[in-house]
């Protein structure tokens, strides 16, 4: 890098930190109590099941389909679910339609539910007036399994900006056969200028604790070089109110503590 080029990260900075203090609506940003990447990278999101983290999976790739055609042209959203893309996309409308993944599972839906799921629909349907979303070249979906050379290889031919959501560590063959790989995966996605957010499994000690605090060491054990290599884990545990949120960033020194719905409402 060149002087000149500090000299325009200095300029970015400077950008970013006025139209923070204005409030500019087009300025994204992500704080400690934000599980989505500032910049390109890599993001895990732990839990003991996967509906926890299904959920907050699902409002972090819902939160990209009304820009894919509206405000930034030059994003993209590329899916990988957990074997059903069906569960995954019916997360999605209820998250969109502010109606509990249960009651659209089980279709209990009360009278005022039906218009909520209305615009929800609406919402994940329709893209901009002159394009509809399910033309959009840019939303893909894969539902099968991909070895991690191949998911290198996928991230590198994405376009700079794409979001990728993949539900679950497992649909990645090899994750823990070598210890660079998920530092392969980061850099990949760095290189490419890809947001990529992976769902991973949790240890079982968080629930054997006399408080239920939860550590990094408790990640699934092909994950461990996650710890050293993610730019953010967000881990998810239940409580009486729903679930309760760890959210580790490595730009912090000390994790944020929290409600997962307040994650879910940013």
């Amino acid at each position: 890098m060149s002087a000149v080029d500090f000299d325009n990260l200095i300029t970015v900075e400077i950008d970013r930190l006025d139209d923070l203090f204005n409030e500019l609506p087009s300025r994204q940003h992500a704080f400690v109590d934000d599980p989505t990447l500032e910049l390109p990278g890599i993001a895990v999101i732990a839990s003991r099941t996967n509906a926890l983290r299904r959920e907050l999976l699902a409002r972090i790739a819902s939160r990209k389909i009304p820009q894919l055609n509206l405000n930034n042209p030059d994003e993209s959203l590329l899916l990988i679910p957990n074997h059903s893309a069906r569960i995954f996309m019916r997360q999605m409308i209820a998250t969109m339609s502010k109606i509990g993944f249960e009651v659209l599972d089980e279709a209990t839906l009360g009278d005022d539910d039906w218009p909520r799921l209305t615009s929800g629909v609406n919402l994940l349907g329709l893209g901009s007036d002159g394009e509809s979303f399910v033309g959009n070249h840019r939303f893909n979906m894969i539902e099968t399994p991909l070895s991690t050379t191949d998911m290198v290889a996928l991230i590198g031919a994405t376009k700079h900006g794409t979001t990728v959501v993949l539900e679950n560590y497992h649909m990645l063959r090899g994750l823990g056969d070598n210890t660079t790989t998920f530092a392969d995966l980061r850099n990949a996605a760095v290189s490419a200028g890809v947001y990529l957010y992976m769902g991973c499994g949790l240890s079982h000690w968080h629930e054997v604790r006399e408080k239920g605090g939860v550590y990094l060491s408790d990640l699934a054990e092909c994950m461990t070089e996650a710890v050293h290599v993610a730019d953010l884990i967000t881990v998810l545990t239940p409580n009486v109110s729903g679930a309760r949120a760890v959210v580790f960033d490595a730009r912090y020194g000390a994790p944020w503590k929290g409600d997962l719905r307040t994650l879910l409402e940013k």
